[in-house]
């Protein structure tokens, strides 16, 4: 039969790693590749799922953990890269994190940078936009939550708007 698993690996142990990659040594490429994975129409290149009710990852760990202990010094480096490579996949999402527990979503330590890679170092969130305006918008969920809209303007000025009436508050450039 050829819809069969290729590759099984049933393991007893419970304390030992059951695949490892001892001190790879290879200094270019990649360690683990899947190589076009075109015919994939459903499922996932990668799944990991953990049904496990005594998983303690702690704080400084978890289920899938990415690091990077050496000194790379000024060298860029992407622990985790994210891209879709195809203008027209635009139903597609980068990243989505669905969070069904009253834990956070997502935590940041560290300045975090929407439309650039170098945010403002005295800004915990930068918000650049090079095409158009920079907006950053608040909504509550209840039936009479406004959402309201800050807006760095491309000539300069400051906005805040009630996006169900309109701009509220006005600065231009000269601080009016």
């Amino acid at each position: 039969d050829t819809n069969n698993t290729s590759l099984e690996i049933d393991s007893e142990s419970t304390t030992a790693n059951i695949v490892n990659i001892a001190a790879p040594v290879a200094n270019a490429g990649h360690i683990i590749n899947i190589e076009s994975a075109d015919a994939l129409t459903t499922g996932s290149a990668i799944r990991v799922d953990s049904g496990g009710t005594a998983l303690a990852s702690t704080a400084t760990g978890g289920l899938v953990e990415i690091l990077h202990s050496g000194d790379s010094d000024s060298n860029v480096n992407n622990l985790l890269y994210i891209i879709n490579d195809d203008a027209g996949s635009t139903g597609t999402t980068g990243l989505k994190i669905q969070q069904d527990s009253t834990g956070p979503a997502l935590v940041a330590m560290g300045n975090v940078g929407i439309g650039t890679a170098s945010p403002n170092a005295s800004a915990q969130l930068h918000i650049l936009d090079t095409d158009s305006d920079a907006v950053f918008s608040l909504q509550s969920s209840n039936s009479s939550g406004r959402r309201w809209s800050f807006i760095a303007s491309d000539n300069g000025g400051f906005y805040l708007k009630d996006e169900s009436v309109g701009i509220r508050v006005s600065v231009d450039t000269s601080g009016n």
